[in-house]
């Protein structure tokens, strides 16, 4: 399985992106992504963007590749998004002080529902579940669910359970749930459920 990186020009935490770095990632930067990187051993195989938040372009320009991409129908994460080739993507530094910046992540996560991706946001992180999920995480985790859009989700294994409840933006959502059992459950009716989970538990996530 292939994994990319995407390194947004948001708040990012390096010794944690460090702590959990693989040497088969690649490395692809959303334009002032590329920012973070600079004097690091992490260089980005490409920067993509419209350039407006990159610093030093001339020495990105002799370390790796950049790409300019001025349009403006789509944002930066997602012109890497449409010019990479994985089998899922990891994105850091997606979000910083700017709200519009987190409606992003979870536009991103609807519109792309057939890529496989977590977003790492603060102390957690975020990605969408299919049908069947089965979680391993201990007992006391917090599992907050979102919907993208309306959808009926069941589970075992949580606090508060789903039994045939409709999940949807404006009516019930699933913030701040809790395992209560060693294995936890959740089956949807639509790929349409958002999963956020502190970061610690990412070795536990099966992405294969």
């Amino acid at each position: 399985m292939t994994t990319a990186c995407i390194i947004g020009a948001g708040t990012f935490d390096f010794a944690y992106f460090s702590s959990i770095f693989e040497p088969d990632w690649r490395i692809i930067a959303a334009d002032g992504g590329a920012n973070h990187l600079k004097d690091t051993p992490f260089i980005p195989e490409k920067i993509i963007g419209d350039l407006d938040s990159l610093q030093d372009r001339a020495y990105w320009e002799g370390h790796t590749t950049v790409l300019e991409q001025t349009a403006q129908d789509s944002t930066d994460v997602e012109k890497c998004l449409n010019s990479t080739q994985a089998d899922q993507y990891l994105l850091f530094g997606c979000v910083g002080n700017r709200f519009d910046h987190t409606l992003e992540v979870l536009h991103i996560l609807h519109r792309y529902s057939d890529t496989r991706m977590i977003f790492f946001v603060g102390n957690d992180m975020i990605f969408r579940l299919p049908k069947e999920t089965t979680l391993s995480l201990p007992v006391g985790s917090r599992i907050s669910l979102y919907p993208l859009q309306a959808t009926q989700a069941t589970s075992q294994g949580l606090k508060y359970p789903l039994d045939h409840l409709t999940l949807e933006q404006g009516g019930i959502i699933g913030t701040s749930n809790e395992a209560t059992a060693p294995t936890q459950s959740i089956q949807i009716k639509k790929e349409t459920l958002a999963c956020i989970i502190h970061r610690t538990h990412y070795p536990l996530i099966n992405t294969a």
